[in-house]
């Protein structure tokens, strides 16, 4: 019997009938018993269809061969998310009267069985309840530099696709276009872009007026000032009379010829004669 199961397993392979295997099978009977008068293919509940009858006149009892084996196939799976657990297919016996074992429903169960259909969710996929939906991650963008602002975020939202995650992972890097789904910065309020670093702006501040009779700058009427990441450096600052000099701050002194007071620069008076 198991010759002739793996027989007709080697026809199949190689593409030959199923008429083939029963014409190789009616030779092997014939040596047996040379006057076989009959061979005959039963269809009905007696002998199912895989059995083959050879009748001898020289005997009253039918000599019966079996193919008792056949291939269930199961019925598609899920296109996205899923795998086999454990088969698509496999090996039915003919117990007499019925197959066995018997068909199944394709479904999802986590338990794996070699003779039932049964699929599971694939890498990345999660069993929603009725189907295996793609999985989501976090990415989180690498640190910017200091003196930056996300544009937009940084980090966000991967869904696996089947193959890869998406949108995909990124290098954190200056960009001046938002987008929520990459690692982009651009300079912070009061720096700007020198084409490799956001740089602190500058700016020129100009000291309200000094007296105007009687005195001189110590040292400058402006100077100029750079953005620290929260306040402007060196400070504004009041003109005033201050004898330092400094080139940060608005100060005058007397000029020649005129002399604090306490209040004021007066003209010095030199005495005549």
């Amino acid at each position: 019997m198991l010759f002739l199961f793996k027989l007709k397993k080697y026809l199949r392979k190689e593409g030959l009938s199923i008429f083939f295997f029963f014409v190789v099978l009616f030779g092997i009977v014939s040596a047996y018993d040379p006057v076989i008068s009959s061979v005959v293919m039963f269809r009905n509940s007696q002998f199912p269809a895989s059995k083959v009858i050879f009748r001898s006149t020289s005997s009253s009892n039918p000599i019966i061969f079996r193919s008792d084996a056949k291939i269930y196939t199961c019925a598609a799976k899920p296109a996205t998310g899923t795998s086999w657990n454990t088969v698509s297919s496999y090996t039915q016996t003919w117990n007499g009267s019925a197959w066995s074992p018997a068909n199944s429903t394709t479904a999802y169960n986590t338990t794996a069985d070699i003779t039932s259909c049964r699929y599971t969710c694939a890498t990345n996929y999660t069993w929603s309840g009725l189907i295996c939906i793609a999985n989501t991650q976090t990415y989180t963008c690498s640190a910017k530099p200091a003196t930056t602002i996300w544009n937009t975020v940084s980090s966000y939202t991967q869904t696996w696709n089947g193959s890869a995650w998406s949108p995909v992972n990124s290098t954190t890097e200056y960009n001046i276009t938002a987008d929520t789904n990459s690692c982009r910065y651009t300079c912070a309020t009061n720096y700007t872009w020198s084409g490799l670093i956001c740089i602190a702006n500058t700016q020129t501040y100009t000291c309200s007026a000094k007296p105007a009779t009687g005195t001189s700058w110590n040292t400058v009427s402006s100077y100029t000032q750079t953005w620290n990441g929260s306040a402007w450096s060196p400070v504004n600052s009041t003109t005033e009379y201050n004898i330092t000099a400094d080139t940060n701050s608005c100060r005058y002194a007397c000029a020649t010829n005129y002399t604090w007071n306490g209040s004021a620069c007066i003209l010095i008076v030199f005495a005549t004669g």
